[in-house]
């Protein structure tokens, strides 16, 4: 999705080659990296030497992944309705963070998902590089979209 905020920014509103990319990656995460059992988006892959296929290195789903993955997941299916797996994926990504991520009880997000690390209760729930920028910002372009606000290309 930032890709095509910049895009749009820089005044290329239909930017076609930009819009194929970004849904090119989106595609490729929701393919290899996406949790199917619980939802939301791994925290590490890679694609070791010789191999045509990615090796998940940490399963931990962290907060500002799922966020992000929360609003370019709906932000392709409200460009692309007819593909239904943005969709599926944005609400499976959703019930993963009210479930897993979401302090229910304190506020806030925990850093980790609960599902692969239930430890994470006892953590810190801040950080120096924890800040409520990228679950904010993206809960508000989901609430504006869902609204009925346009998404720009």
């Amino acid at each position: 999705f930032l890709l095509l905020e910049a895009s749009h920014a820089l005044g290329r509103e239909h930017d076609t080659t930009t819009l194929r990319i970004a849904r090119k990656m989106d595609d490729h995460a929701l393919a290899n990296g996406f949790d199917k059992q619980y939802g939301g988006f791994y925290n590490e892959g890679y694609y070791f030497s010789g191999s045509d296929t990615i090796t998940i290195l940490s399963k931990n789903s962290q907060w500002w992944i799922q966020a992000e993955g929360l609003h370019s997941m709906l932000m392709m299916d409200q460009l692309f309705p007819e593909e239904t797996k943005y969709r599926q994926a944005f609400l499976k990504t959703w019930k993963y963070i009210d479930r897993y991520l979401i302090d229910h009880r304190y506020g806030g997000w925990f850093i980790d998902g609960l599902n692969y690390d239930p430890e994470v209760l006892k953590a810190n729930k801040a950080s120096i590089w924890k800040g409520n920028y990228h679950n904010a910002r993206a809960l508000m372009k989901c609430v504006e979209m869902l609204q009925g606000d346009k998404v720009t290309r």
